[in-house]
Order: C-alpha cells, then structure tokens, then sequence
C-alpha cells in the first residue's frame, strides 16, 4: 500500500513510524474508524436538530387530524338513497 502523497511533518512521522513497526495498515484503519465514527456523529446531530422542528409540527398535523375527525363524527348521518331490489 503506498503512502500519500502530501503529508505534513506529523504525518510523515507518524507514517515514518509505523512503517518501521509494520502498523500501517493498523493506523489506516483506524483512521477510517475515525472518520466514521466523525461521520455518524454528525448525521445524529443532525437528525437531533431535525427531531426538534418536526416534532412540534408532528403534533400539530395530529391535533388537526383529530379535530377533523371530531368534526366528522358531529355531522349527522344520510340517509342512503339507493334502492336495493329484492
């Protein structure tokens, strides 16, 4: 696996490192791990600041579905006006 190719002196030294140690591959991983682990947290703050806007609006398209079937059930009854043939 070749390294990359612009480095800053840290990561040159961390990579000089591991491939002294044979741990590249290691550090790799883990910093796939992390960017990971970075992503997910991020789309959960997300959703976090998400849940606070649509629960409110949640609860009020439930209430007007309410209300609208309150309004229904008050309304009274028609008659049905088919004739059935015996």
């Amino acid at each position: 696996m070749s390294p990359p190719c612009s480095l800053n002196k840290a990561q040159a030294q961390i990579q000089g490192f591991c491939m002294k140690n044979g741990a590249y591959e290691q550090v790799l991983k883990g910093a796939q791990q992390l960017a990971d682990n970075r992503a997910a947290r991020r789309i959960g703050q997300r959703l976090g600041k998400a849940g606070r806007i649509v629960r409110p609006l949640g609860i009020m398209l439930d209430s007007i579905n309410v209300a609208q079937a309150f309004r229904e059930d008050e309304k009274p009854l028609r008659p049905c006006h088919r004739q059935f043939d015996r």
